[in-house]
């Protein structure tokens, strides 16, 4: 997650993209990298998307003998 690198450039964050600037002056957490990028990611998906994906994977596992999967 280039976010938390201070190697990596990101793409959005902090540059300027078909005319649109995207401030950034950087951040500081007390957390571990680790539970950071964890925490990150968490809100990067919503939990809609996560449900549909939750119950496709459900029925497909519940119908897969019928499937041939």
């Amino acid at each position: 997650m280039t976010i938390y690198d201070s190697q990596a450039k990101p793409y959005l964050i902090g540059n300027t993209v078909h005319g649109y600037l995207n401030k950034f002056d950087g951040f500081e957490t007390s957390e571990n990298l680790s539970d950071a990028r964890d925490k990150t990611i968490s809100y990067a998906v919503p939990i809609d998307y996560y449900n549909i994906v939750l119950e496709i994977h459900q029925n497909m596992m519940k119908y897969s003998k019928f499937l041939m999967i």
